[in-house]
């Protein structure tokens, strides 16, 4: 029997949590839905203790100084007072659709050596949005999320890093309690992008198969006073230092060789994407290089480290 604890981070969304706990507490695989307040200037944290008052399965958590210490913390304090052996997440905005976890428990129960599974989401747009400076009118749009290729668990990470074939959503993940202890938690230092950084980790370290790829397993609402809504900001800066977290958590985790390339390599583009004046010239990249050497010093066993190192030759010659 699947048995699944659903976390949701909660911060100023009193107007939509009864919804978003109805809909975890309607699949029946669910056992407990842990509410964890974020220091909500809002309602929420009253509706919470209502609900929970309603339904011995809802738990309500909050920091001990009442304090906003963003989704990440909020996320770690679910997992670690989660009672049940798999771990689903839902934003306290978001919706878990009718059979949720239907397919996921028939893949779990079909194949016992995996450690989750990964479904297709939707975005549902409530309002207008702003995307990379261009506006859109988005209201009642809806925009599929999911994996457009399906490899083998070995291979997902790659998959993910190219950003090219689509992307896993909390919203669509289903995993074991104890891939926590084996990857780690969410980085608290992160306020948005934590959820994705966190994914690539599961990927890198975990085994996952796809579940439902064409259909949609839970709605995410966009709308202009949600976390969510910043995603469409430019993230650029939070995509460099996630390729550093990354490769350095890859680094000490002891991810094979291969897995360990794919990280700098993740790493080193970012860096070249990374906004500000004079990072595109060889004094940076050298730079780069050298503090990545410094840091983390088997890299000097990697293939496309040494591809890079050309790179210091031309620095010297030119100065």
């Amino acid at each position: 029997m699947l048995e699944i604890s659903v976390v949701i981070p909660v911060y100023n969304a009193a107007e939509y949590l009864s919804e978003s706990v109805a809909s975890a507490l309607a699949q029946p695989e669910v056992m407990e839905v842990i509410l964890v307040d974020d220091g909500s200037k809002d309602s929420s944290l009253t509706v919470a203790k209502v609900l929970a008052q309603a339904n011995n399965k809802v738990k309500v958590f909050t920091h001990p100084d009442g304090g906003n210490h963003g989704s990440a913390v909020a996320r770690n304090i679910g997992i670690k007072a989660a009672c049940y052996p798999y771990i689903a997440f839902i934003d306290a905005d978001d919706i878990f659709l009718p059979n949720r976890f239907r397919l996921t428990k028939n893949i779990i129960e079909a194949n016992p050596e995996i450690d989750g599974v990964y479904e297709a989401i939707e975005n549902v747009f409530e309002e207008v949005a702003v995307s990379h400076s261009k506006q859109y009118t988005l209201a009642g749009v809806r925009k599929l999320h999911m994996v457009r290729k399906v490899v083998p668990p070995e291979d997902l990470l790659e998959l993910l890093l190219t950003d090219k074939l689509g992307i896993i959503l909390l919203q669509g993940l289903c995993v074991r309690r104890s891939v926590f202890d084996k990857v780690g938690y969410f980085t608290p230092e992160f306020r948005e992008g934590q959820d994705m950084l966190m994914i690539k980790q599961i990927a890198a370290g975990a085994s996952l198969l796809p579940g439902d790829l064409n259909n949609p397993v839970s709605f995410r609402r966009i709308h202009t006073t949600n976390i969510t809504f910043s995603e469409f900001k430019d993230r650029s800066p939070t995509m460099y230092k996630e390729g550093e977290v990354l490769f350095k958590w890859g680094y000490a985790y002891g991810l094979s060789k291969k897995k360990k390339e794919l990280l700098f390599k993740h790493y080193y583009e970012h860096f070249l994407y990374r906004k500000g004046a004079g990072y595109s010239e060889l004094k940076a990249r050298y730079a780069f290089l050298f503090k990545v050497l410094i840091e983390t010093p088997g890299v000097i066993m990697f293939r496309n480290f040494w591809q890079l190192v050309p790179l210091i030759g031309r620095f010297i010659q030119r100065n």
